[in-house]
């Protein structure tokens, strides 16, 4: 579990410990987002940095290496960054999508210890994983699947929005509009 206070300061319990009991991560300040993984930690911070700790058996931690940290320590190689996914997913300010771990790079079968792009995606504005797949909501409100053990195929698994349906998965676009598929 990872928690963001008001001032930017990160709280956690369980990732990289035993601990039941909240605690401070240190060497994070001026975060605006986190997201708990699959034993990992994943902090936004207000200058478009990613920052990892935790577990990192298949390269979660984005750092080039497959080593557990439990400290902070920056996800190689992305600037810009607007939202983070605890999927290990990244939107850049650009529109495009960057992934890197388990199952979120462009080859599902792979593990990436550092960020690839998405090819074949641009004009994203939000973006969800979870698994088997990842979804992208677009900038003309349609909704993309990529990724995942499904296929590494952006264009074949294009998808309509139709809000108002209860499913699996959903989107909240920054309008405030929740699109479920």
């Amino acid at each position: 579990m990872v928690a963001l206070k008001r001032d930017g300061a990160v709280w956690t319990w369980s990732l990289g410990s035993d601990s039941a009991t909240p605690f401070q991560v240190n060497g994070l300040s001026e975060v605006v987002a986190v997201a708990a993984g699959a034993g990992h930690g994943l902090a936004l911070k207000k200058d478009g940095a990613i920052w990892s700790w935790g577990a990192n058996d298949y390269g979660q931690l984005g750092d080039g290496r497959i080593i557990w940290r439990p400290v902070p320590g920056s996800v190689h190689g992305l600037a810009g960054i607007t939202a983070v996914d605890a999927g290990d997913l990244a939107l850049k300010d650009d529109g495009t999508v960057w992934g890197w771990g388990f199952g979120c790079g462009p080859q599902p079968w792979l593990c990436f210890g550092a960020p690839v792009q998405f090819t074949g995606l641009s004009g994203v504005t939000a973006v969800a994983s979870g698994f088997p797949w990842n979804v992208a909501l677009m900038n003309d409100k349609t909704v993309w699947q990529f990724g995942g053990v499904i296929s590494d195929s952006v264009e074949s698994m294009r998808l309509s929005v139709s809000p108002g349906v209860s499913t699996h998965r959903g989107l909240l676009s920054r309008q405030a509009e929740l699109f479920t598929f």
